[in-house]
C-alpha cells in the first residue's frame, strides 16, 4: 500500500516522540513547546492532494478580550508568508494553520518537517503576547513591540 502524506506525518510524529493518535487520514499530536504544549491536528484531503496542519495553543480566550486577539492576530499575520493565525468561536482558542501540497517523493519529506518546524516556531514566537493580551492588561500594540523584540528566554 502506497504511503499517503499523513502516513509520513504519523512517521515523523513518531521519531519526535510526540504523544499521537490516528483515525483515518486525521492525526492528532501532543507538541511540546518552549512555553506550553501545543496540539497538531494533521488532515490529508486526497481529492485536492493537500495536507492541512492546524497547531492549537491550549489556553480558551476570555470572552471580553476576543476583540483584541483578532486584532493581534490581524497584527501578527501582516508579518508573515507562509500560514495564518486564527481564532476560532468553536474551541475558544487560537490556531496556527497552513496547508502542504503532497507528492511522492522525498522533497515533499523534507518540506513537511520544515512546516511543522515553523508551526512550532511561530507558535513559540506568538505564545507570550497571545496570553499577554488574553489574561493580562497588555495592549495589542505593545504586545506586538515585544513579539518583535529577542527573545529572552522561556516559562
Amino acid at each position: 500500500m502506497p504511503q499517503t502524506p499523513i502516513d509520513t506525518l504519523q512517521r515523523l510524529a513518531a521519531l519526535h516522540h510526540w504523544e499521537h493518535h490516528r483515525h483515518g487520514h486525521n492525526l492528532l499530536a501532543e507538541i511540546r513547546g518552549a512555553w506550553s504544549r501545543y496540539t497538531l491536528h494533521g488532515c490529508w484531503d486526497s481529492r485536492e492532494n493537500v495536507l492541512h496542519l492546524l497547531c492549537s495553543i491550549n489556553a480558551e480566550i476570555p470572552q471580553e478580550k476576543i476583540p483584541s486577539i483578532y486584532r493581534l492576530i490581524g497584527k501578527i499575520n501582516e508579518t508573515l508568508w507562509l500560514g495564518n493565525f486564527i481564532y476560532s468561536s468553536n474551541t475558544k482558542r487560537v490556531h496556527f494553520r497552513l496547508s502542504l501540497l503532497a507528492n511522492d517523493n522525498d522533497e515533499f519529506v523534507r518540506r513537511l518537517q520544515e512546516m511543522l518546524a515553523l508551526l512550532q516556531r511561530e507558535c513559540d514566537r506568538c505564545y507570550p503576547g497571545i496570553q499577554q493580551v488574553a489574561w493580562t492588561n497588555l495592549d495589542v500594540d505593545s504586545a506586538v513591540q515585544m513579539l518583535n523584540e529577542p527573545e529572552q528566554g522561556h516559562a
